[in-house]
């Protein structure tokens, strides 16, 4: 069972690096890094979310890595029932280290042991904070074991 552990600072929460593509864009770019071509695979910064029930990008992410909309729903937030854009999406939890890039960018040919989570729903949701783009959902940290301590320190295993 792969795992990441990481530390994260108690006002803003675990965050980690996922890799986030359109609907079938992994296995496409597990076979372009093989033959060295560019890859088109976006790193994107994602808080943990336990509150969560949906894994959720931001509009400006879902139109950057190209996200097809598939549905509008209404959702129940903290402030309320508010309609809501659903994409689609490939996302891939690294449990290795990530190669250099900038955040949002494609990323540079590489190999990388991830666990792929293929055609996954996500959520449109408004975000102010400088610190993520997405939120990692229980519909994906239930499929794992979750772990966050008083110490400041989280784990990650799927």
């Amino acid at each position: 069972m792969p795992s990441l552990s990481g530390v994260f600072n108690p006002a803003i929460g675990p965050l980690i690096e996922l890799f986030l593509t359109p609907p079938a864009v992994l296995q496409k770019s597990a076979h372009d890094a093989v033959s060295g071509r560019a890859v088109d695979v976006h790193a994107v910064m994602a808080l943990i979310d336990t509150g969560a029930s949906i894994t959720s990008v931001t509009a400006n992410l879902a139109h950057q890595v190209g996200l097809p909309l598939i549905a509008k729903r209404p959702i129940g937030t903290a402030g309320g029932v508010v309609p809501a854009k659903v994409y689609l999406a490939d996302i891939a939890i690294p449990f290795s280290a990530i190669p250099a890039g900038p955040i949002g960018q494609p990323l540079p040919p590489a190999p990388v042991a991830a666990v792929p989570i293929p055609n996954i729903v996500v959520l449109e949701f408004q975000c102010a904070s400088p610190h993520f783009q997405m939120l990692l959902g229980r519909d994906i940290l239930c499929t794992g074991v979750f772990h966050m301590g008083f110490d400041n320190r989280f784990t990650f295993s799927i």
